[in-house]
């Protein structure tokens, strides 16, 4: 493994992970100098439901909005391992991300073939010891199939 700065954060690089380790700056207050507005701060190319691709704006705004509510109903705390395993073309993308890089937590990401394995996702999980990730139900279902009990109340706080 190596350790390799990134805009003054050290991130952790091996050969099937890379990860952006904690940095124990996990506050409650908001991200200060965050551009506001109506401007457009991503575009995400998706077919969304409908099959049919297309461009979705979102705006500074919006996205700090959906930031602030997120990191107020569910704070990270300092030892928060978040698993990015969305897809690029999913909205939620983005706070994975940014949501927990901007407070200092850690993200893990799983090789592709790791993200749509169940028993390859809960044994990557269960080496970087994830506390978050995010499910659509229909996976959700499909990983808890491969995932033993003890698993479940380790990874997933369910018994």
């Amino acid at each position: 493994a190596c350790i390799a700065p990134v805009h003054g954060i050290g991130v952790q690089v091996e050969k099937d992970c890379i990860t952006f380790p904690r940095r124990c700056n996990c506050s409650q207050k908001a991200v200060e100098n965050f551009t506001c507005g109506n401007d457009v701060f991503y575009i995400i190319f998706t077919s969304g439901s409908t099959g049919i691709p297309k461009a979705v704006c979102a705006s500074a705004s919006g996205t700090l909005n959906r930031f602030e509510w997120m990191w107020n109903e569910f704070p990270f705390q300092c030892n928060d391992v978040v698993c990015f395993k969305t897809s690029v073309n999913f909205v939620d993308c983005v706070w994975e991300v940014l949501g927990t890089v901007l407070k200092g937590a850690c993200l893990a990401i799983p090789l592709e073939e790791e993200a749509k394995d169940p028993r390859l996702l809960v044994a990557f999980m269960k080496k970087w010891k994830a506390t978050r990730v995010t499910f659509v139900p229909s996976y959700l279902r499909h990983v808890l199939e491969f995932t033993t009990a003890s698993e479940k109340r380790q990874l997933f706080n369910i018994d």
